[in-house]
């Protein structure tokens, strides 16, 4: 059986399309757990209208916690040998779990491909390796390429979750995943694309309001994620050079802040203890030394001419 996981919150216009493409699936043996996340539109009277019509959907109404508190009750309540998280506002190929399932008898993880779309078009993501994969192996791949870290076109053995979501944070999903991927033997990615991920301007990862939070998110993950994966000694210079890439990006985004450039530069003081690579070495110090202030030079006069462009 696979255990289905659905924050949902806020998502009437899109929540029929998810959950039908859920409840027909070709592949049956399925437990429905829809976590209603204090949903202030009609997204939980869609929830228990669902149930009523399907035995598998099991619904949960919840003062609202966030999406890494919803998957963590979803997780506790699951009863299935498989785990699949999908976003409310996403769609699935009908194929997609007998597929997945299929693929996942000599592996801890499969990997589906992905469509992205919006209002205006739909496009496919970037081809990634297929193949089957140890967890190593994997995660040098995952360092490079984003796609890898997502949850929504995995289908998980239940035995390779053992952690649980962050709870308070704008990421979670990608900073859950590696601890998944370090769990399992082997992991597959599938010449396939089944899940369908829907990109609006109102959703947490595009709204104004929070795209603020997310550098100082990922500064603080990201140096978490490092420390796990920095004593695996074939991954060391991989782990290093993806930290150092990422921060130097948040150290030019429109919204890094005084603060951030403040804690970045401790972390990479503590990372030069550990380099042994000069070229690495040599871009930490410039990144140290460079003085704060020509790292937010001219941001204001950025963000006022181009803040309508950067949401589209």
């Amino acid at each position: 059986m696979i255990s289905i996981i659905v924050p949902v919150y806020n998502v009437e216009n899109y929540l029929k399309q998810c959950l039908d493409s859920i409840i027909n699936q070709s592949y049956k043996n399925l437990q429905i757990i829809l976590i209603d996340d204090g949903s202030c539109d009609s997204s939980g009277k869609i929830c228990d209208e669902y149930a009523l019509k399907d035995n598998r959907i099991e619904v949960v109404h919840q003062k609202n916690s966030g999406a890494a508190f919803a998957r963590n009750i979803g997780i506790e309540k699951s009863k299935g040998d498989y785990i699949y998280f999908v976003d409310s506002d996403d769609y699935l190929n009908l194929k997609c779990f007998e597929i997945m399932v299929n693929n996942i008898f000599d592996c801890d993880i499969v990997q589906c491909g992905e469509y992205i779309f919006d209002s205006k078009a739909i496009n496919k993501m970037d081809k990634i390796p297929i193949g089957m994969f140890n967890n190593i192996s994997f995660m040098k791949i995952y360092l490079d390429n984003w796609c890898c870290a997502l949850i929504h076109n995995k289908l998980f053995k239940r035995d390779v979750i053992k952690d649980r979501f962050y709870g308070g944070k704008v990421i979670d999903d990608e900073y859950f995943t590696y601890k998944c991927i370090l769990n399992a033997k082997s992991i597959k990615i599938i010449d396939e694309t089944l899940y369908y991920y829907r990109q609006r301007k109102s959703s947490l990862m595009r709204n104004k309001e929070t795209i603020k939070f997310q550098n100082s998110d990922i500064v603080d993950f990201i140096y978490k994620r490092y420390l796990d994966l920095i004593i695996y000694p074939e991954l060391r210079l991989e782990v290093t050079e993806n930290l150092i890439n990422t921060y130097h990006r948040i150290l030019n985004d429109y919204y890094c802040t005084s603060s951030l450039v403040y804690n970045i530069k401790k972390i990479y003081v503590k990372i030069i203890f550990r380099c042994n690579n000069i070229s690495i070495l040599k871009s930490l110090v410039l990144a140290i030394l460079k003085p704060t202030f020509l790292y937010l030079k001219n941001k204001q006069d950025f963000i006022i001419n181009n803040e309508d462009n950067y949401y589209e």
